[in-house]
């Protein structure tokens, strides 16, 4: 399993633990991070956005663009008081001209998502700790 990085580095995930270094270890962009977690080409993958302690995961069944995916479930939850109704966050590359606006209802907390990459790794799944909602 590889993870791309905001900075668009490459690394192979080695296990759960690895993976949760990279995301502590990966330097943030004013706040931003972004990861896609990955196998091969066709294959699922997991797109994780970060905008400080929120973050806005997207789940792909197939890499090729032949499905919209998956996104969480829109409902308020706790961590989302005091935030707009909009969120920004970055992609992997960094561009602020490609940034995408989530309403906050479809964010869930950093730890959350972080949870939620450690399910895919392990079977490349629809993570189950996260409600989601089939676009």
């Amino acid at each position: 399993m590889k993870l791309t990085d905001i900075h668009n580095r490459e690394t192979e995930i080695r296990d759960a633990a690895h993976l949760e270094s990279l995301f502590a270890e990966t330097p943030e962009i004013d706040g931003y991070g972004a990861f896609m977690i990955y196998t091969a080409v066709g294959e699922p993958e997991l797109w994780l956005h970060f905008n400080d302690d929120i973050a806005y995961p997207h789940y792909f069944p197939t890499s090729d663009g032949s499905h919209p995916g998956w996104q969480p479930e829109s409902e308020e939850r706790p961590e989302h008081v005091n935030l707009p109704e909009t969120m920004i966050f970055l992609q992997v590359g960094a561009i602020m001209a490609d940034k995408i606006e989530m309403p906050r209802e479809t964010t869930v907390s950093k730890l959350k998502a972080i949870a939620a990459a450690k399910e895919f790794l392990m079977d490349q799944q629809l993570p189950p700790s996260i409600s989601w909602f089939e676009l």
